[in-house]
């Protein structure tokens, strides 16, 4: 299986990622609740938020 990176300031997006390494990255990323994991079909989307949103932490 080969993954393929799509990448924006705000945004990554891999494309062929199986279930199980998306389980797996919810677990590793318990800990960081500012990161957002969406997972459809294959393609996993990772969004982390810009720096403005992070200067009012």
């Amino acid at each position: 299986m080969t993954a393929t990176l799509i990448q924006s300031p705000d945004r990554v997006v891999l494309q062929n990622i199986s279930w199980q390494s998306y389980q797996s990255l919810i677990r590793d990323f318990a800990q960081e609740p500012a990161i957002r994991l969406t997972y459809d079909h294959g393609t996993l989307e990772i969004r982390m938020p810009l720096d403005p949103h992070e200067t009012f932490k």
